[in-house]
C-alpha cells in the first residue's frame, strides 16, 4: 500500500455527547442473534432431507488411535497409537494442520503428544516414503483433553466427591475446586418408530414420538425426521449439596497445628447445560471454595482436610504458591511473538466477603522458563486504573496489578509468577502465535460448511452433508429482503419470509457458513471473506502458504481465501440474470426441538435482492477479484464481472424509505473497491460525494461496523493516481483520531480491553470476549507504524486469550481453560464435538439496554450459581452456559470476522514492518 507523504502526529481525542450507536455497531447480529421461544403456532415446513452420510477417509491411508478413557484424556501428554500406509518411512504428526511447526520424524508405532490447549483437539498426521517424495493424504483423529474429567465425575457410586485442584489464593487463602460432572449432550441415532426395538415405550408428546427405554426417558424424534431419534442430554457424574458444603466444618491437620474452618466463600458457575428426559434443565457447577487458612498453618508444610459431613473426600494441600497455578494470576494463555513490545499479565481476584486478600504488598512477580525450571526475569508490579473503564464506571470491583515483562524476548514455555500467591498457566514466546490463532479460526470456519459433509481426511468432527439441494433441500424465493430485515426482530423476520413466499425455488441457495447457534447464512457473512482478502493481499508472504487441510489444499489459491469462497461463492451462485443478489438464506422459523442442521425440515427462504446486500457483495466480490488476480485470473475474471453486474443493478434500485443510510454506507464501500479493482473515476467520485474525510476527521472509524472503516481502507489501498490526496490524507488522520481515542479507553480499564466506540453498550460481543476490537488499532498502526497502536492491540487481545478476570479464552479449544459450551445446536442435539477456533461473545450486562431479568430467573439463578450474575462486576458476569445466548452464541460477521482479523493482522505485522506514510 502506497501511502501519501506526511508527519507523524497524534490526536487528542473529543468528548463526544450525541446518539447511541448501538444499532449502527450491532447491526443485524443484535437482533438476528436472539433466541427467543417460537410461537406456539406449528412453523412452516419444506422437505424432508436424505442427507449424505460424513467423510471417510480412504482405507489405506492410515490411521490414528488415541488412548483415552471415554473418549478423554487429561492431557496434557496424548498418547497416539499409527498405523502408516504401506511404505511409508517417515512422518509428521502433531495438532497443526498447517505442518508448520511438525518436524519430520521417523516412522513410529506409538506418539506421545503434548497439547497446551484443553477442550476438543484434533491430531493431524502425514506420511512420506523419502525426503524427496510427496506427503500423503493427511490422517485425523480428535480427543477431548479435559484435565479434570476424572475428578468432575466421582462420587456416582455413592462414594465422596473428589476434589479437582487446590491453589493458592494469598499467602493466607487458598481455593479448593469441586465439580458436579460432565454433560453428555444428544445425539441422533437412526430409529425405526414402526418397529422399535423389543422393550422400548412409545408415546406422544404434542407432534413427536418419545421414547422410553428400562423405565427411563431415552429420547425423542427429531422434529424433522420421521426415522432420527435423539437421545436426552444427560449428567456424568454426581452433583454435591451446596449448602452441605457451606454449613460443614472441615478439620486442617499439618505436622504441628490442627484447626476448625468453614468455606469463608463459594462461588459457583454454570458448566454448560442441556434438558434430560424429565424435561429439567441440567447445568453442572464448578465450586470454587475460599479457605482463610492463615499464614502460620500454610507454612506448616503438607495440611490435610477433612469433612465427611460437606460429602467431599479428604485431600492434601502443600502449600508452594512460586510453584503453582493460582487463580488470581491472569495471562495470555496463548502468548506472545519473541519481539512483542509489549508483554504483560494481571493480579486480581474478585473475592466478596474475605476482606483479607489484598495485593498491595505483593511487589514483585517473576518468569520462569518451565523447561529449565529457572527463573529469567523480575519486575514490579504496577496498580492499574479502574474508577471510569471507557466511562462506564468501575466494571472490575477490585484492584488489579499490572506485570510487564515485555523485556523477555527468547523463544520458550514460561509461567508468570508472584512469589507469596501463584502462578499462571503456561504461555509460549513463538514467531508463530498469531499465525496459529489465525489457522485456528480459520478452520473454525470450514466446520461451519453448509452443504458439505465433514469427516476424515479433512476433519475428525463427522457430520452429514446438510442443506444441500441434492438432498432434497428447496429453497423458495421470497419477495421479503435482508434490506427489509435489517435490525428487524427475529419473529418478524421469520412472518416476512413466509407472508412474501413463491412458488419460485433457487435451485442454487445452498452453500455459505452456518452462523452462529442455527443455519441461517447472511450476506453480512461476507465481511469474514473480506477480513482474510485484506490479510491475504496485504501479507501474502505469511499467507500464501498457509495451508488448512482443506478439500481445496493443494489448489494455486491460498487457503485463506478458499475458505472464504465457500461463501462468497453462495452468493455468485445465487445472483440473479440481472445482477440483484439475494441477501441470504433463511428458514421460516428458529431450529425446532432435537434438530441438527442435516435433519431440520423447515421451509427455507433466499431473501429478495435488494440495493443493500448487492453493494455488500459488489465490494467483496470487487475486492476477491482484485487478490485473485494473482492465483487465478480466469476466476478473478468471473468475480469482476460479476461485481460489476450486482452493482449496476444495485445503482438503478430506488431509495429505501426509512434505511437509506444503510444503503449509501455499503454503496461507498463498493465503490472504493470498485475504484481499486478497475480505477474508474466515477467510483472515485461516488466515493468521494458520500464521505466527510475532507472536510471532517472522524471520531469513531467503528471498525466492527463495516461501513466507514472498510470504505476508508479500501480506499487507501487503490492506485494513488486515481485518489484524490486530500481525502486519503483525512482518512489517514481519522484512523489515527480514532485509534487515540481507543488507546485511550485502552489505558482507562483494569484488563486493557478495547471499545472501539464508547457510546455502544456493553452487550452481544460487543465488549471484551471472543471479538478483541482490535482492526481499527492495527490499522492505525499499519499507517504510522506507532507503536502504541500495537501495544493497545496487544492487551486487548490478551484479553480474548485469557487474560481476564475469569481466566477463559474465549475461543474454544484454545489455552488451558477455553470456553466449553458454545451455542451450537448441532453439538447440543447431535453430540458433535466442541471444534477448536470458535469465539463466543463473552461478557453481557444483564439489563443495560432491555429488561433481561428473566435470563437470571429462569435461567441463571435456578442452577444454583452464586453469587448471582447481576450482583458481580461486570467483568466476572460471563458463564459457560449454551442456552444463553448473550454470553455463548456468536455470529460470522461479528466474531470469527474480527478474531480473523485481529489476530491475521497481528501475525503479519509482527513479520514485516507497517506501512510508512512518509513514502510514496
Amino acid at each position: 500500500m502506497r501511502l501519501p507523504t506526511r508527519s507523524k502526529r497524534t490526536y487528542a481525542v473529543v468528548a463526544v455527547v450525541g446518539l447511541l450507536l448501538a444499532s449502527l455497531v450491532v447491526g443485524a447480529g443484535l437482533v438476528y442473534s436472539s433466541r427467543r421461544s417460537a410461537d406456539s403456532d406449528e412453523p412452516l415446513r419444506g422437505s424432508k432431507q436424505q442427507a449424505s452420510p460424513a467423510l471417510r477417509a480412504e482405507r489405506g491411508d492410515g490411521e490414528l488411535t488415541i488412548q483415552t478413557i471415554d473418549g478423554v484424556v487429561a492431557g496434557p501428554d496424548v498418547v497416539v497409537d499409527v498405523v502408516a500406509p504401506d511404505g511409508m518411512t517417515e512422518m509428521q504428526i502433531g495438532f497443526d494442520p498447517t505442518f508448520a511447526e511438525p518436524i519430520w520424524r521417523d516412522l513410529s508405532r506409538q506418539v506421545t503428544l503434548r497439547s497446551s490447549s484443553t477442550g476438543y483437539q484434533t491430531v493431524f498426521a502425514r506420511f512420506r516414503t523419502s525426503t524427496t517424495s510427496s506427503p500423503s493424504t493427511t490422517v485425523v483423529a480428535g480427543v477431548t483433553i479435559d484435565p479434570t474429567y476424572q475428578q468432575a465425575i466421582s462420587g456416582q457410586d455413592g462414594s465422596a466427591k473428589e476434589v479437582s485442584w487446590v491453589r493458592p489464593l494469598s499467602p493466607t487463602t487458598i481455593m479448593v475446586r469441586v465439580e458436579d460432572g460432565r454433560i453428555r449432550s444428544g445425539t441422533q441415532v437412526q430409529y425405526d418408530f414402526e418397529n422399535p426395538p423389543d422393550g422400548d415405550e412409545l408415546y406422544k408428546q404434542g407432534r413427536l414420538i418419545r421414547v422410553r427405554r428400562d423405565g427411563r426417558e431415552y429420547g425423542e424424534q427429531a422434529s424433522g425426521s420421521d426415522s432420527v431419534l435423539t437421545t436426552h442430554a444427560s449428567l456424568i457424574g454426581a452433583k454435591v449439596d451446596p449448602e452441605q458444603i457451606d454449613n460443614s466444618t472441615w478439620t486442617v491437620s499439618g505436622s504441628g497445628a490442627t484447626a476448625e474452618l468453614s468455606v469463608a466463600q463459594r462461588i459457583s458457575t454454570i458448566n454448560g447445560s442441556g434438558v434430560d428426559g424429565d424435561d429439567q434443565t441440567i447445568a453442572p457447577l464448578v465450586h470454587d471454595l475460599v479457605f482463610e487458612v492463615g499464614a502460620d498453618l500454610l507454612a506448616d508444610g503438607e495440611l490435610t482436610f477433612n469433612s465427611p459431613e460437606s460429602g467431599i473426600a479428604a485431600f492434601t494441600y502443600d502449600h508452594q504458591p512460586s510453584n503453582s497455578i493460582s487463580p488470581v494470576v491472569h495471562v495470555n494463555q496463548v502468548g506472545f511473538t519473541p519481539d512483542s513490545p509489549l508483554k504483560v499479565g494481571y493480579l486480581a481476584g474478585w473475592f466478596e466477603g474475605v476482606a483479607n486478600i489484598d495485593y498491595s504488598n505483593e511487589d514483585t512477580f517473576f518468569v520462569r522458563d518451565v523447561e529449565t525450571d529457572q527463573e529469567v526475569f523480575r519486575g514490579s508490579t504496577s496498580k492499574r486504573v479502574r474508577p471510569d473503564e471507557h466511562g462506564k464506571g468501575d466494571l472490575t470491583g477490585v484492584d488489579t496489578y499490572e506485570m510487564d515483562f515485555s523485556e523477555l524476548d527468547t523463544s520458550g514455555t514460561y509461567e508468570l509468577c508472584v512469589d507469596r500467591v501463584g502462578c499462571s498457566v503456561e504461555f509460549e514466546l513463538d514467531e508463530s502465535v498469531w499465525q496459529n490463532i489465525t489457522a485456528t479460526i480459520a478452520r473454525s470456519m470450514y466446520h461451519q460448511r453448509s452443504g458439505a459433509a465433514l469427516g476424515p481426511p479433512y476433519s475428525s468432527v463427522e457430520r452429514p452433508r446438510p442443506y444441500h439441494p441434492d438432498d432434497g433441500t428447496q429453497a423458495f424465493e421470497s419477495s421479503y429482503s435482508g434490506l427489509d430485515a435489517l435490525e428487524e426482530p427475529l419473529d418478524d423476520i421469520f412472518a416476512g419470509l413466509v407472508e412474501g413466499k413463491t412458488d419460485t425455488v433457487v435451485p442454487t441457495a445452498w452453500g455459505g457458513h452456518f452462523d452462529a447457534g442455527d443455519w441461517d447464512r447472511r450476506i453480512q457473512h461476507l465481511w469474514y471473506v473480506r477480513s482474510v482478502v485484506q490479510l491475504v493481499e496485504d501479507y501474502p508472504e505469511m499467507f500464501n502458504s498457509l495451508e488448512l487441510n482443506l478439500p481445496e489444499s493443494g489448489d494455486p489459491i491460498p487457503d485463506l481465501l478458499d475458505e472464504a469462497l465457500w461463501s462468497l461463492d453462495a452468493y455468485k451462485r445465487m445472483q440473479r440474470d440481472d445482477g440483484g443478489i439475494r441477501g441470504g438464506i433463511e428458514a421460516s422459523e428458529h431450529p425446532q426441538p432435537n434438530d441438527t442442521s442435516w435433519t431440520d425440515d423447515l421451509a427455507v427462504f433466499t431473501f429478495e435482492p435488494d440495493p443493500w446486500s448487492s453493494y455488500i457483495y459488489a465490494g467483496v466480490a470487487a475486492e476477491m477479484a482484485f487478490v485473485l488476480e494473482r492465483y487465478d485470473s480466469t476466476r478473478a475474471k468471473e468475480y469482476q464481472d460479476s461485481a460489476l453486474l450486482a452493482m449496476e443493478w444495485a445503482e438503478n434500485q430506488p431509495p429505501h424509505p426509512t434505511k437509506a443510510d444503510k444503503v449509501r454506507d455499503q454503496r461507498t464501500v463498493a465503490a472504493a473497491a470498485l475504484l481499486k479493482l478497475t480505477g474508474e473515476p466515477r467510483w472515485n467520485q461516488i466515493f468521494v460525494e458520500q464521505t466527510s474525510f475532507v472536510s471532517t476527521v472522524e471520531q469513531f472509524m467503528n471498525c466492527q461496523g463495516h461501513d466507514i472503516c472498510d470504505a476508508a481502507w479500501i480506499y487507501l489501498g487503490a492506485d494513488q493516481s486515481v485518489t484524490d490526496s486530500d481525502v486519503r490524507q483525512g482518512i489517514i488522520d481519522s484512523f489515527v483520531r480514532s485509534a487515540d481515542g481507543v488507546v485511550e479507553g485502552v489505558d482507562s480499564t483494569a484488563f486493557g480491553w478495547a471499545l472501539e466506540n464508547s457510546n455502544v453498550p456493553l452487550v452481544w460481543g460487543l465488549g471484551p470476549g471472543g471479538n478483541p476490537g482490535a482492526v481499527g488499532l492495527l490499522h492505525a498502526y499499519e499507517l504510522t507504524g506507532e507503536v502504541a497502536y500495537r501495544e493497545a492491540a496487544l492487551r486487548t487481545a490478551s484479553v480474548t486469550l485469557g487474560a481476564n478476570p475469569r481466566n477463559t479464552v474465549f475461543i474454544t479449544g484454545v489455552g488451558s481453560t477455553p470456553v466449553r459450551h458454545p451455542l451450537i445446536v448441532d453439538t447440543r442435539n447431535g453430540g458433535l464435538p466442541v471444534w477448536p477456533g470458535t469465539p463466543v461473545f463473552g461478557p453481557h450486562q444483564l439489563n443495560s439496554i432491555a429488561d433481561e431479568s428473566w435470563v437470571s430467573e429462569f435461567m441463571i439463578d435456578p442452577t444454583g450459581a452464586t453469587p448471582g450474575v447481576v450482583d458481580v462486576p461486570y467483568l466476572w458476569q460471563w458463564q459457560d452456559i449454551n442456552s444463553v445466548a448473550m454470553f455463548n452464541e456468536y455470529t460470522v460477521h461479528q466474531s470469527q470476522a474480527a478474531a480473523i482479523h485481529t489476530f491475521g493482522l497481528l501475525a503479519g505485522t509482527s513479520q514485516r514492518q507497517p506501512f510508512s506514510v512518509e513514502s510514496e
